[in-house]
């Protein structure tokens, strides 16, 4: 899990990477113009992750149902698909398994509570790129799409800045 300091003048993150033990500087301008499809049943969750992406400049369809999911998906293509886990009618790793079939390219992430996702090797074989365990900041969600976003060569990589642990 990592632990964030936002600079709001910068508009850059800083993460502390657990795995890697080092702090990750992350450039969030470069988040502008990502189209994003969010899904996600519970109002509040919902509200919220739609205002942190559109604060970043995203280009986002936030839908409360997989219909709504499925119906976007037919109609173009995303750059990033957010899926919550817990979905009535299909769970979100079967919604985002059919999302792979209409965008194969897109940066898939499911949010799941604690133990829901289980094996997590099925997952990553079906091409769901990672997974976010509730509850967790929304800088969390940012940083793992700006860490897939460099992964794929999406966008610039920004230089990992080796900060002191006690900031």
């Amino acid at each position: 899990m990592a632990h964030s300091l936002k600079n709001s003048v910068s508009k850059r993150l800083s993460l502390y990477d657990f795995n890697e033990e080092r702090f990750v500087m992350i450039n969030l301008q470069k988040m502008a113009g990502l189209k994003v499809l969010l899904v996600e049943n519970d109002r509040q969750i919902r509200e919220a992750l739609t205002k942190a992406l559109l604060d970043e400049g995203c280009l986002l369809h936030s839908v409360r149902s997989v219909a709504g999911g499925l119906s976007h998906l037919k109609e173009g293509s995303f750059d990033v698909i957010i899926s919550d886990f817990s979905l009535p009618g299909i769970d979100g790793f079967e919604f985002l398994k059919i999302a792979n079939r209409y965008c194969p390219e897109s940066i898939k992430i499911m949010v799941a509570a604690y133990g829901d996702v289980d094996p997590m090797s099925k997952v990553f074989k079906c091409g769901i790129d990672d997974v976010i365990e509730k509850p967790f900041p929304y800088e969390s969600l940012l940083y793992t799409i700006s860490k897939h976003l460099v992964n794929r060569g999406y966008r610039e990589k920004v230089s990992p800045n080796k900060l002191d642990k006690e900031i």
